[in-house]
């Protein structure tokens, strides 16, 4: 199994002033990473920070063994396709054609779209449940739908690794699973590296293979495997709870839903 990203002391943030500190994760191949921890605790810097939108002021970034600074964004952009939570706002383009954007990398200057890059793009739609929506504005639909759209146009990239900021945001627990039985396909079939935040550790304990702990000060305190990470210690810890808390309000919920039937 190779190793597609590592990061060994990085530190970045904005402004000069620093969000992260001294991270240091390693991502392989078919591999799926999830960052956990409160708002505020840099896990959206750190994505950027991986997808080389911001630079690190300290420590080296290596994407298949090579330092991040050293790969042209084009070449960055076959490697790697990004998530994140800002939202693209075009009263003009359809669903196809913002999806059709992760075939940037390889239309050439003119953007015009060959037989095969039609065809991965309606294998992306067709994968993310949005492939009626194609003729529709991107503007005019749901959030939910705006996800699955955006996460098409990822797809289509044919990405080495796919960088996942809140990508379960906006979605109902429907689609949330959905989501994540597609985030593990695309690690297992096509052996894509994945690493994403994500706010609910319910959701990283069902979809990642390790699992990333960042404290309110920037660092990642622990790093493990699910059955390690999501526990009521450390999660009362991370999120600032009282011991015990947690586990409460989870033996609660599954008691209700117990009752019910």
């Amino acid at each position: 199994m190779s190793v597609l990203l590592e990061l060994n002391g990085v530190d970045a943030g904005y402004n000069k002033r620093t969000v992260i500190r001294d991270i240091n994760l390693s991502l392989n191949e078919g591999e799926i990473i999830a960052v956990i921890g409160p708002n505020g605790a840099g896990k959206t810097t750190l994505l950027k920070a991986i997808g080389g939108l911001i630079e690190p002021s300290n420590g080296t970034i290596e994407i298949a063994g090579k330092n991040i600074d050293q790969i042209s964004n084009k070449e960055l952009a076959v490697i790697m396709a990004l998530m994140f939570t800002e939202r693209i706002f075009s009263e003009n383009n359809t669903c196809f054609e913002i999806a059709a954007m992760g075939r940037y990398p390889y239309t050439g200057s003119f953007g015009l779209l060959s037989e095969h890059d039609r065809h991965v793009v309606c294998e992306a739609m067709e994968l993310t449940g949005v492939l009626e929506l194609s003729d529709k504005k991107f503007s005019s639909i749901s959030d939910g739908q705006r996800q699955r759209v955006l996460l098409a146009r990822a797809i289509a990239q044919e990405p080495d690794i796919l960088v996942l900021d809140e990508p379960t945001s906006y979605l109902d627990i429907r689609h949330k699973l959905d989501f994540l039985k597609l985030l593990k396909i695309l690690a297992e079939k096509k052996h894509t590296g994945i690493i994403m935040s994500i706010h609910e550790p319910e959701y990283a304990w069902m979809a990642a293979d390790k699992i990333c702990a960042m404290t309110d000060e920037g660092r990642i305190d622990i790093t493990g495997a699910p059955g390690e990470v999501v526990m009521d210690d450390i999660l009362s810890g991370l999120y600032g709870l009282k011991p015990g808390e947690i586990s409460h309000l989870y033996e609660g919920f599954s008691e209700a839903l117990c009752q019910k039937h």
